[in-house]
């Protein structure tokens, strides 16, 4: 089966950056068709993947996405390298105490 691309085609996977996330659309070939999966780490840091139609459809959810970010909708934090691990030891320490830094019971 010979596979016809449009002159016009667009570099995949499509980054929309909305800080402190990335979010992402790929291009799948599905049967007959191609399908655009939108996908980003939810504020649990779970992946969370949308499939939509068209590319169109995928962006603007992407664009709506990223607002909702930017206006505050998820309170995030990145930690990366040492600070992740610290963070994670400190977490099950007090996971093991019996209480969270918070000052609320386990």
């Amino acid at each position: 089966m010979k596979r016809v691309v449009s002159k016009n085609q667009q570099e995949f996977p499509v980054c929309i950056t909305g800080e402190p996330i990335k979010i992402r659309i790929y291009r799948q070939a599905h049967h007959t068709r191609e399908r655009y999966v939108l996908t980003h780490y939810d504020c649990n840091g779970e992946r969370q993947r949308r499939t939509f139609g068209t590319f169109e459809e995928a962006e603007a959810e992407g664009l709506k996405l990223k607002k909702e970010i930017r206006s505050g909708g998820w309170d995030l934090i990145t930690l990366r390298g040492t600070e992740r691990l610290t963070e994670r030891s400190c977490s099950q320490f007090e996971r093991r105490r019996g209480s969270l830094a918070d000052g609320t019971p386990n």
